[in-house]
């Protein structure tokens, strides 16, 4: 898996100087595009039959328009995700009053100060491997001239939980520190799949003894039948009816 970070300079420099968004993509050309606006999805892009890539989320065309997204597309809905009815919420028998940011009657999704609006950073990312991976790659790239990032090179993955860090120093100065998380997935075992073989091959084997000895047990009740003998003086053809 790639991850691709960039970062943006804000439409709206008096809320937020800037906003970054994240594209993971998978081998198969699979891949996702955040926006740390709202940390919202901006794109799902799924590869189709003609091997072209297609959006599947609910998205916009600009990211600016994130900054003021009425619709919540793709956005993260928290503290609580729908409307609390004229902002009241009862807990443990306390009702509190929210602010109420829909039409001045209802509190939607967490009311004003809620999370599809806030400008996330990046402070970590888990990613998934198989079995089959050993290494991955560090690549990273710098916007300005004298901004410089630590620690981008090939590392060895082992299995389960590896957890690297990535410091980033910016033009002036400040820093900030990335952590990735890699989990490399236990080898599958055969084991399980030769245990169910043998059960099944058993269970045949079984089946058919069965079948074997109910055929030659009905075989042996008709063999065994002895014939019933009539006498012929009681036997008048004229009281058959």
């Amino acid at each position: 898996m790639i991850i691709e970070k960039n970062t943006n300079k804000s439409p709206f420099f008096d809320i937020y100087k800037e906003y970054n968004t994240v594209k993971l993509t998978c081998n198969d050309g699979f891949s996702v595009i955040l926006c740390s606006v709202g940390a919202s999805i901006r794109q799902i892009l799924f590869p189709t039959s003609d091997g072209f890539l297609k959006n599947i989320a609910l998205a916009f065309d600009q990211d600016s328009a994130y900054f003021g997204n009425s619709l919540y597309a793709g956005a993260t809905l928290a503290p609580c995700a729908g409307r609390i009815s004229q902002g009241k919420l009862p807990i443990n028998g306390t009702v509190y009053s929210l602010s109420l940011n829909e039409n001045n009657t209802n509190t939607l999704h967490g009311g004003f100060h809620n999370a599809s609006f806030k400008n996330w950073g990046l402070v970590s990312a888990e990613v998934n491997v198989n079995n089959d991976i050993l290494f991955v790659e560090f690549d990273a790239k710098c916007n300005g001239a004298n901004c410089k990032i630590d620690d981008i090179d090939t590392k060895k993955l082992n299995v389960g939980n590896n957890s690297f860090k990535i410091k980033v120093t910016a033009e002036d100065g400040t820093t900030g520190e990335y952590k990735i998380n890699i989990i490399r997935e236990k080898k599958k075992s055969i084991i399980p799949y030769i245990i169910g073989g043998i059960i099944l091959a058993l269970l045949i084997a079984l089946g058919i003894v069965f079948f074997i000895r109910r055929n030659k047990d009905k075989k042996a009740k008709r063999t065994n039948v002895e014939p019933i003998d009539i006498p012929e003086d009681n036997f008048d053809i004229n009281n058959l009816q």
